[in-house]
């Protein structure tokens, strides 16, 4: 599971002692890539800048109740979300662009929604009570990230994009084997056993908490494939990190590496990651520009005082 850094405690510590300077640079880490996605949402600048600045305020008064159990940035992203919901009044928001594409609203709303205090409500068979829902939520969080880390650290990326398209995207069997350029029953028995190997893994890990989830509830069950694409989601657990899509940007990648990431946004289309991409591509023309102009002053300081 995805949790604080050190550095990331400490400022938010700051913060609720009232540190006017950390909550500037807290707001000012994390203004470009929110307002980034808030208009990809929203066609109006203005409903954007509203919508990133109710986020800061929810975020300041709800950081008293915030576990630390996600990363700064989807804390805030998932808040986002909410607000633009409110704005649109209450229509869902896909993740991503390949949702957009189908046609489809994010089935996983109602559940995600809620992850700024419980990331995974709404499964049928998800037992009650916070210790369990806390003990199942991190044991499944861990077995899918550390599927997902064998794959990168295996370099398997293909098998990456499948499990991104099956269970962040949520796209059909169908769909998938067409892109993929694999047959259906493959790409089903590939689900299949996957999600047997998560099943295990989170198991093992939360014990009698997931006892009563049997291997056909989770070869079966609908509940199941919402539960982990909740997960997922709102964890945002396959996401490159923002330096990793930094160096997509500038072109530094290695090829395996720069092929996943491509597809993770623009075909995917990620609009978390998208976001990210166009905040970075904003500072760094921001950078070039501030260059050009300090190269203008130091070429033209002697002549003014000549003039």
């Amino acid at each position: 599971m995805k949790r604080l850094s050190k550095a990331d405690q400490f400022l938010l510590e700051s913060i609720q002692r009232g540190d006017e300077r950390s909550w500037n640079e807290f707001v000012d880490r994390f203004q470009g890539r929110l307002l980034a996605f808030a208009r990809q949402r929203l066609r109006d600048r203005e409903a954007a800048e509203d919508v990133v600045q109710e986020t800061f305020i929810a975020c300041l008064r709800g950081l008293q109740q915030f576990r630390g159990d996600s990363g700064l940035e989807t804390y805030l992203f998932v808040i986002l979300r909410r607000k633009i919901i409110d704005h649109l009044r209450g229509r869902k928001l896909n993740l991503c662009l390949m949702q957009d594409t189908m046609g489809a609203d994010d089935a996983s709303y109602s559940a995600t929604e809620t992850l700024a205090v419980d990331p995974v409500t709404g499964a049928s068979w998800y037992a009650k009570g916070e210790e369990r829902r806390e003990a199942q939520h991190g044991a499944l969080t861990t077995a899918v990230t550390e599927a997902i880390e064998k794959y990168k650290d295996a370099l398997d990326f293909r098998a990456l994009m499948l499990t991104e398209l099956l269970f962040y995207c949520g796209a059909p069997a169908p769909q998938i084997a067409a892109m993929m350029d694999e047959p259906e029953p493959t790409i089903r028995t590939f689900k299949r056993r996957w999600l047997q190997r998560i099943a295990a893994r989170a198991q093992e890990l939360a014990g009698e908490e997931f006892a009563q989830v049997d291997a056909d509830t989770w070869r079966t069950d609908e509940s199941v494939d919402s539960l982990l694409r909740d997960t997922w989601q709102t964890q945002r657990l396959s996401c490159p990190k923002r330096n990793t899509i930094g160096a997509y940007l500038l072109g530094s990648l290695d090829e395996p590496w720069a092929e996943y990431v491509k597809f993770h946004i623009e075909h995917l289309g990620c609009h978390f990651c998208r976001a990210n991409l166009d905040d970075l591509k904003a500072a760094a023309d921001e950078a070039e520009q501030q260059r050009l102009h300090e190269r203008i002053l130091n070429s033209t300081v002697g002549f003014l005082k000549q003039a």
